[in-house]
């Protein structure tokens, strides 16, 4: 009895990291003298369970993600921000996780794909999904020990699929984390949250995908695990392909399996830079943009205004003094977006830069950071007019750029030099400006 109360001790405070309004109490199932059965009580302890708050099945994001719009690019970010957050003060472990770990993990999909599969899956692709994975393990091998030993591995959820997480009062809050099993709960962050990427990009929703990957880069500058993202995408992919087949959810799984071996499928980097002055609508283009750029979950998106934020060590919304915007800030922001696309290109990710660009300097430097890696570059450069620009920086709200109507009329009298990029109108709304975009793309 003293194992069964432990174990839904521990449910409840492993669980109550991500939803406490959920999980309330262990309680014990307690006989009287009489024989009858009460929970709690002061009789006997016969068992133990946890007690919990009932919520609606139909607000769980599995069920959300069936309906077109129902889950919307707010609510992912949300998410996105509270899992770093949970991750961030999650417990580093270094005596698990690595290149071992995730063999293991490889090993015991290709089995079970091999028990459950068999009967319904191509025995083809299964044995080429399970050698394309041990290929891309020794491939990041090193990489995986080295994020270990920086303390990437943590004790996470380990479960994060959709149908983990539900919509309790307007946020997305995970719930029934791995308590049974620290080798499945015991893993990198990045591939607790390729989870639900996984399942994003299974429900035909890259918007909302690309939309975790980028907040979470955002937030945490982990640009280096974009290496070891198609393997822990395509490892989650196996997962749920073998438990569906478990299952006798064969047409489900079969997409899962389809999935996994789409994700260790190679797309060649590219590099993007959008580029205009303040206001003009950079950042909304490239975030609907990136995530039909490259493989999944689309490509990151390096944005001078987060980059400024983490170099300063403060939130993506707290507000920046001038101190923070000189030349000399400015110049590292630059090298830093730069060397971070340097990353995401070497690791085979595309990338979009997405900054002011006013010099003719940095707007060479993109161009020549994509020849380095002799990489397709394509440079957007957004034309809008200065009242357009000061009416679209009056109207922003829980924003990281720092912009004003007043900075907008400084940079009016930049003087921009030649501008050899593409040149988009900007002034229509943004469904033509990604049209006009798509065109040159």
């Amino acid at each position: 009895m003293a194992a069964r109360k432990h174990a839904c001790e521990q449910e409840l405070t492993l669980n109550r990291r991500t939803a406490p309004d959920i999980y309330l109490d262990a309680l014990a199932i307690t006989k009287d003298s009489t024989g009858a059965l009460h929970l709690g009580g002061d009789g006997e302890a016969v068992d133990w369970v946890v007690k919990m708050r009932r919520f609606d099945q139909d607000q769980l994001l599995d069920a959300l993600a069936r309906i077109p719009g129902a889950l919307t690019r707010a609510q992912i970010e949300d998410l996105s921000e509270s899992l770093f957050a949970f991750h961030a003060a999650a417990e580093i472990v270094r005596t698990q996780g690595g290149h071992a770990a995730m063999a293991a993990f490889a090993r015991a999909n290709a089995e079970a794909l091999d028990k459950f599969g068999a009967e319904k899956y191509d025995k083809t692709e299964m044995t080429r999904l399970a050698d394309l994975t041990m290929l891309r393990l020794a491939a990041v091998a090193e990489l995986l020990d080295r994020r270990r030993d920086d303390g990437h591995v943590r004790r996470g959820h380990g479960d994060l699929h959709l149908r983990n997480i539900v919509l309790l009062k307007g946020r997305p809050t995970p719930f029934d984390c791995i308590e049974f099993n620290e080798d499945f709960a015991i893993v990198d962050t990045m591939y607790d949250l390729a989870f639900l990427l996984t399942d994003l990009e299974h429900r035909d929703l890259r918007e909302l995908a690309n939309a975790v990957l980028n907040r979470t880069i955002d937030l945490s500058g982990d640009i280096v695990a974009l290496a070891c993202l198609p393997l822990f995408l395509s490892l989650r992919a196996a997962v749920r392909a073998h438990v569906d087949a478990a299952q006798k959810k064969f047409g489900e799984g079969a997409e899962y399996l389809d999935l996994a071996l789409d994700f260790l499928t190679p797309r060649a980097p590219r590099l993007i830079a959008v580029g205009g002055l303040s206001g003009s609508g950079k950042s909304s283009l490239a975030r609907r943009i990136a995530p039909a750029i490259g493989g999944a979950p689309g490509a990151v998106v390096l944005r001078s205004d987060v980059i400024r934020k983490r170099l300063a060590g403060v939130g993506l919304y707290d507000k920046l003094d001038a101190a923070s915007y000189t030349q000399e800030m400015s110049g590292r922001v630059y090298t830093r977006m730069l060397d971070e696309a340097r990353r995401a290109i070497a690791a085979g990710h595309c990338a979009i830069l997405d900054a002011v660009y006013a010099g003719p300097g940095e707007r060479d430097a993109a161009r020549a950071l994509a020849g380095e890696f002799d990489v397709p570059f394509d440079g957007l450069w957004l034309e809008v007019p200065l009242s357009v620009r000061q009416h679209r920086i009056g109207k922003q709200r829980k924003d990281a750029s720092d912009a004003t109507e007043e900075v907008a009329r400084a940079q009016d009298r930049y003087d921009l030099g030649l501008i050899d990029w593409h040149i988009l109108d900007a002034t229509a709304d943004l469904g033509s400006l990604e049209r006009q975009a798509a065109q040159i793309l």
